[in-house]
């Protein structure tokens, strides 16, 4: 059975909680406690998979206790549930919560929540993985991306225009941003926003906070070798997104479809990001050895972590509270006949796309993305595969990928430093 803990400081609340899910008793094993420090001492008998915690408590307050929770029981999933508090409070609980509830909050609502949390649980079957994924706060940063942000917010006055751009270009604070506006944590909620809209959505001193203040992100050292794989795989999302975005429109979708198309194709590898923050330095021997052996590099994760990037990445955005169909999309992009669609979607756009600009840059990127032509052919798009390659070359050329990929490869297949950050250990080669 799920066990659950609430954690309130008000009697009246976890007795309204106790009521409205009483009808949740034989799925569910549900505690409650009236502060933090008390449900850390159940947690020492037993650990729950969820944990929903107020904001405002007196002595430990709720990000405080989630942070603990964090370090104690990184499995857990962390959820704040809370009425009026102020803006500041509510980005202390941007790092340690997955999701922020508003109170009052109804009982669909809080069910609702839950069970989608229980249900992208059980669509990753390894536990070490998801706990590590648990764990995250944010994907790590690029030391350069946090030294243009604080150039940006150095001048008097952030424009909107170069808000947009560091966020937009930047896939760890994109992501971060967008869990902030899909899951509610600063009162508004994700449908089909543009993409570009995001960073306006979230606000020049709530990006300044995340991004510089509260220590949500991991760094990526500066001239590193893992560097020049992050810029790479944000040039590549980039690509994957824009591509998608285009086969969209050239399909006439309305705007919603293609918005989705370029959010879906932006984070469709969101999962590789992950593998790669939980232990980068297996991530780039995985990757290297990808290359050197032509070997995709979905089968060499599968290999060594046993799980596959796109459930990890469903994962990851499904503990973020990030819409469903956009989880899907991303859980289902390298196999699309799982959706059982007849009819052109943005998944459609972000599984040719995934495979379209991998097939632009061979060398570098051995296909991972398969292209289910028999899945083209039942929506009716089969006929539209050499116009969309077109589409793809066109954005590949736009992006000067090119010239490039040779002075990546390069520098990527030169032999690794000794010296790592500290925590990152390497092997010289990965067994096969």
């Amino acid at each position: 059975m799920r066990r659950i803990f609430f954690v309130d400081d008000e009697p009246r609340v976890v007795d309204g909680l106790r009521r409205m899910l009483r009808a949740m008793r034989d799925e569910w094993e549900m505690s409650f406690f009236d502060s933090g420090p008390a449900a850390l001492d159940g947690m020492a008998d037993l650990s729950p998979d969820i944990v929903v915690s107020d904001m405002r408590m007196p002595g430990m307050n709720g990000a405080e206790f989630l942070d603990e929770v964090r370090r104690r029981h990184p499995g857990t999933v962390r959820l704040i549930l809370s009425g009026q508090c102020d803006r500041a409070a509510v980005l202390d609980a941007a790092g340690p919560a997955h999701q922020f509830l508003s109170k009052p909050c109804s009982a669909e609502t809080l069910r609702n929540t839950i069970g989608r949390i229980f249900e992208v649980q059980d669509q990753l079957a390894n536990a070490e993985i998801r706990t590590a994924v648990s764990r995250l706060q944010g994907l790590p940063i690029p030391e350069n991306h946090l030294r243009k942000l604080a150039d940006v917010f150095a001048r008097p006055q952030a424009s909107d225009a170069a808000l947009i751009k560091i966020v937009h270009d930047d896939f760890a604070l994109f992501s971060k941003c967008l869990q902030l506006v899909g899951c509610g944590f600063l009162g508004t909620q994700l449908d089909a926003i543009h993409p570009r809209e995001i960073a306006l959505a979230i606000g020049a001193d709530a990006i300044r906070s995340i991004a510089l203040e509260k220590c949500i992100f991991p760094t990526v050292p500066a001239g590193s070798i893992l560097e020049t794989a992050a810029g790479f795989f944000q040039r590549i999302s980039g690509a994957t997104a824009e591509t998608a975005r285009r086969i969209a429109a050239e399909e006439n979708a309305e705007e919603r479809i293609q918005h989705l198309a370029e959010l879906g194709g932006y984070l469709a590898r969101i999962g590789v990001a992950v593998l790669a923050a939980i232990d980068p330095a297996k991530y780039i021997q995985i990757w290297r050895l990808s290359i050197r052996q032509r070997i995709p590099k979905m089968d060499l994760e599968m290999r060594f972590y046993g799980v596959h990037r796109s459930d990890v990445g469903a994962y990851l955005l499904g503990l973020w509270g990030i819409p469903s169909q956009l989880v899907a999309i991303v859980r289902d992009a390298p196999w699309p006949r799982r959706a059982a669609e007849h009819a052109f979607s943005p998944l459609t756009a972000v599984h040719a796309a995934c495979h379209l600009v991998e097939e632009s840059a061979p060398e570098l990127l051995c296909p991972n993305h398969s292209l289910d032509v028999s899945y083209l052919e039942d929506v009716g798009v089969r006929s539209k595969l050499e116009r969309w390659r077109e589409i793809a070359r066109s954005v590949m050329e736009e992006l000067e990928f090119a010239p490039g990929v040779r002075r990546f490869t390069e520098k990527f297949m030169s032999p690794i430093p000794a010296e790592l950050p500290a925590g990152w250990s390497l092997q010289e080669e990965l067994p096969l």
